[in-house]
C-alpha cells in the first residue's frame, strides 16, 4: 500500500505513516522497502 492509503485507512497524517516508516527503516539499518523487507526475511523477523 502506499502512504497515503495506509494514512487513510488508519485515519491518521500522512507525514505520521512516513515518519514511522523512517523509524522502521533506521531500526533496521536499511533506507529502502526493498532493503527492509529482504532484511526481515534473512533474519526470520517475519517468515
Amino acid at each position: 500500500m502506499s502512504y497515503k492509503m495506509i494514512a487513510d485507512a488508519m485515519m491518521i497524517f500522512f507525514e505520521t505513516v512516513k515518519s514511522h516508516i523512517k523509524n522502521v527503516y533506521k531500526k533496521l539499518h536499511v533506507s529502502s522497502n526493498s532493503e527492509a523487507v529482504t532484511k526481515t526475511f534473512q533474519q526470520k523477523i517475519v517468515g
